[in-house]
C-alpha cells in the first residue's frame, strides 16, 4: 500500500492519509464542497447546513474491500432467506412482534403479499471496526443515503489537493454504480433498450436534496432526462408512471413507503414495483433491526441455519461479520444482559438517525437517563421523585413494550482517529470515530463496490446528530 510516514495505520486494511495541509488547499476544498451542495437541506428556511468534512482521506486496501463486497453480499442473501423463513406459520409469534411497527404496505412486503420481490437496487451496510475485524452494525435497504455525499467529498478532496496525497488512490463513483444497478434491475424487470426518462421520487423538502441534485446532474450528463418529483405528482397511465412531462421509464424511490399515501397512484404502483419499474421495491422489513437480530440468532445455530437454508459460505459470513444481536423479548434474558451492560448496546428495532440507541456504559449519565425517562413516559417535573432508573428496569420496560421492539447487541468499540475536520469554514483538530459504509445490492449480476465514511466525536455516529464525513479511496498494496 502506498503510505507515507504521515499516514496513520488504523488496521490491516485501512489507513488515514495526510491532510490537505495548506490553507489555500483547505479553502479550495471548502469552496468545492459548497458548490457541490455537500450539506443537509432545511426546507423550513430554504437553507443548506454544511456537513463537517475531514481534510484527510481514508484509504481502503482494494483486495480486502473486494473480499468484503463478496462477504456482505452473502450476508444479504442470508437476511433475505431469514425474511422468507419468518413467513412460516411456526414463526408467526415472533414475526408479528418484530414487524408490528411497519406500515401496512411494508407488512404486506414482509409477508410476501406484494408482487414478487426481485432484489434491491441499493443497500447500505453500516460497518464498525473491532481491531482488525469488521462488523456490520445494521443494514439499510429502503433509501440508503450517502452515495452522492461520498462522491462529492472525494471529488472535492482531489480537486483541492493533488494525487500525491493518496498515491494511486481510486475514487469509486457511487453515483454511477447506483445508476448501473438501476439499469440492470430495469433490464431484469423486462425493460427495453429505450431507457431515457428517470424519476427520482422524494418527499417535498427532502433533507438529502444535495445528494439528489448530484444524481440528477451526473445522470443528465449521460443523456438521460432526470426529474426529481414528489409522490403526489405521479399518476398511472397504462403500464408506466407519468408526470406532466410524460412517462417515466425507470423510477428510483428515495422516499419511505410509510410517507406515501396508499390511495395515490404512486402508492398503488408500489404494490407492483417490478411492473412499474420502481427501484428500490418496498423492503422496510429487511432493515428492521429485529430481523437482523434473528439473522444473528440463526447464524449461531447450525440447526436453525440449515432449517432456513443458509449455505456454508453464508453461515460463515454471518458469523464473521455480525456481532451477537438478539430481540429483547424474554425477561429471563435479563440477568445475563445486566451483567454485561457496559459491553452492550440497546437499539429500537424500527428507528433512524441514532435517536433510539443507548450505549450500556453510558446508562447512568444524565443525558441517557433523560432519554430513558422520556421513552418510559415519565412526566417532566417528576424526575426527582422517580429517581435514577436502573438498567434492569429499562430492560423490563423494553421487553414489555407493545409499541416498539428493542434489540440488544454486543458493543463494537470502533477506532478513533486524530482528525482534522472542516467546520464553519475552518479546519479543527479533533478525535473522531469512523463509521464505514459499503454499498451493495441483490437480484442482479452487477455488484457495487463503493464506500462512504462518516465521522463523529461519539460512538453513535450520525450526520443528523452533527457528524461529518471523510473522503474514501481504494488503494492497491
Amino acid at each position: 500500500m502506498n503510505s507515507t510516514s504521515e499516514n496513520t495505520k488504523l488496521s490491516s486494511f485501512l489507513y488515514a492519509g495526510q491532510s490537505l495541509g495548506t490553507s489555500a488547499s483547505v479553502h479550495r476544498f471548502s469552496r468545492k464542497l459548497f458548490d457541490g451542495k455537500f450539506a443537509v437541506y432545511d426546507a423550513t428556511q430554504d437553507h443548506y447546513r454544511p456537513i463537517p468534512a475531514s481534510t484527510r482521506c481514508l484509504l481502503l486496501a482494494e483486495d480486502f474491500w473486494h473480499e468484503l463486497v463478496l462477504e456482505t453480499g452473502r450476508v444479504l442473501e442470508a437476511l433475505n432467506k431469514v425474511a422468507t423463513w419468518m413467513r412460516l406459520e411456526q414463526q408467526e409469534a415472533v414475526a408479528s412482534r418484530i414487524f408490528a411497527p411497519l406500515c401496512p404496505i411494508e407488512k404486506d412486503a414482509a409477508y410476501g403479499r406484494l408482487e414478487q420481490h426481485t432484489g434491491s437496487a441499493t443497500v447500505r451496510f453500516d460497518l464498525f471496526l473491532d481491531g482488525d475485524k469488521v462488523r456490520i452494525l445494521e443494514i439499510n435497504t429502503t433509501i440508503p443515503a450517502m452515495q452522492a455525499y461520498s462522491d462529492i467529498i472525494a471529488e472535492s478532496y482531489l480537486a483541492a489537493g493533488s494525487m500525491n496525497s493518496v498515491g494511486d488512490g481510486e475514487i469509486v463513483s457511487n453515483t454511477m454504480e447506483l445508476l448501473e444497478s438501476l439499469r440492470e434491475h430495469y433490464a431484469a424487470a423486462g425493460g427495453g433498450s429505450g431507457l431515457s426518462r428517470i424519476a427520482i421520487v422524494a418527499r417535498a423538502g427532502d433533507s438529502q436534496l444535495g445528494e439528489l441534485l448530484h444524481y440528477q446532474a451526473a445522470w443528465k450528463k449521460l443523456g438521460y432526462a432526470v426529474n426529481i418529483v414528489t409522490p403526489e405528482t405521479l399518476r398511472i397511465v397504462g403500464s408506466q408512471l407519468h408526470d406532466d412531462g410524460g412517462p417515466f421509464d425507470l423510477v428510483y424511490r428515495h422516499v419511505f413507503a410509510s410517507r406515501v399515501d396508499p390511495d395515490t397512484d404512486f402508492g398503488r404502483a408500489l404494490r407492483r414495483s417490478s411492473f412499474y419499474k420502481i427501484f428500490n421495491p418496498v423492503s422496510g422489513h429487511l432493515e428492521v433491526k429485529a430481523l437482523f437480530a434473528e439473522l444473528s440468532r440463526v447464524g449461531d445455530s447450525e440447526g436453525l441455519a440449515r432449517e432456513v437454508g443458509l449455505t456454508d459460505d453464508e453461515m460463515a459470513a454471518v458469523r464473521s461479520l455480525i456481532p451477537w444481536t438478539r430481540v429483547l423479548i424474554a425477561p429471563e434474558q435479563l440477568d445475563d444482559i445486566v451483567s454485561r451492560r457496559d459491553r452492550l448496546v440497546l437499539k429500537k428495532s424500527h428507528g433512524y438517525g441514532g435517536h433510539g440507541v443507548i450505549l450500556g456504559h453510558e446508562f447512568d449519565q444524565e443525558h441517557v437517563q433523560k432519554q430513558v425517562r422520556s421513552l418510559m413516559g415519565v412526566v417532566p417535573g417528576e424526575e426527582a421523585s422517580r429517581g435514577q432508573i436502573t438498567f434492569r428496569e429499562f430492560l423490563a420496560f423494553c421487553c414489555g413494550s407493545k409499541g416498539d421492539v428493542w434489540i440488544v447487541q454486543d458493543l463494537v468499540p470502533g477506532v478513533v482517529l486524530e482528525n482534522e475536520v472542516l467546520m464553519s469554514g475552518h479546519a479543527q483538530s479533533m478525535k473522531t470515530y469512523i463509521d464505514l459504509s459499503l454499498f451493495g445490492n441483490s437480484g442482479v449480476a452487477f455488484r457495487p463496490r463503493g464506500a462512504a465514511a462518516r465521522i463523529g466525536s461519539h460512538q453513535i455516529v450520525n450526520i443528523g446528530r452533527g457528524g461529518g464525513m471523510m473522503p474514501v479511496m481504494l488503494v492497491s498494496k
